[in-house]
C-alpha cells in the first residue's frame, strides 16, 4: 500500500472527517443547547474545562485532515481535491472566526450568547457532513 496513492489518501481523510462529524453533531444536537440550563458560574466554570478538553480531543483531528487534505491536493490536484481542501479551510475559518469568538464570550461570563453559538455552529455541522459524504463517495469510486 502506496501511502500517496490518492486512494488511500481518500481513505485516510475518512477517519478524522468521520470522527469531526460525529462529534460536532453530538455538540450541535446535545451539547450546546445544554449550556442554557446552567446559571452564570456554574456555565462558565463548565463550559472552561469543557474547552480544555474538547480542544485535546478535536484539534489532533482537524490538524490531520488540514494535512491529508493537503497531501492529497498536493498529489491529485483537480477540482474535487480543491473542494476537499476549500471545505477544510471554510471549517477552520468557522471555527476561527465563528465559534472561538462565542466561546471566548462565553468565558468571560457573557450569558447572552448561547443561542447564538448553536445557530452559528449549523455550518460546521453541516461542512463536515458534505466532507463526510463527498470523501465516502470518492473513496469507494476510486481506482
Amino acid at each position: 500500500m502506496n501511502l500517496l496513492e490518492p486512494k488511500t489518501l481518500l481513505f485516510l481523510q475518512l477517519v478524522p472527517t468521520l470522527m469531526m462529524t460525529g462529534i460536532i453533531w453530538m455538540v450541535q444536537v446535545v451539547q450546546y443547547p445544554l449550556f442554557k440550563f446552567l446559571e452564570a458560574q456554574a456555565l462558565v466554570s463548565f463550559h472552561n474545562e469543557y474547552s480544555l478538553r474538547i480542544t485535546w480531543v478535536v484539534l489532533p483531528l482537524m490538524v490531520a485532515e488540514l494535512a491529508l487534505g493537503s497531501l492529497y491536493f498536493y498529489v491529485e490536484a483537480n477540482r474535487m481535491s480543491g473542494f476537499l481542501l476549500g471545505s477544510i479551510i471554510f471549517l477552520w475559518g468557522c471555527t476561527f472566526f465563528l465559534s472561538v469568538p462565542l466561546h471566548e464570550q462565553i468565558a468571560s461570563g457573557e450569558m447572552g450568547i448561547r443561542e447564538k453559538l448553536v445557530s452559528t455552529n449549523w455550518p460546521r455541522t453541516i461542512g463536515w457532513s458534505m466532507r463526510t459524504v463527498a470523501l465516502t463517495f470518492l473513496a469507494f469510486q476510486a481506482k
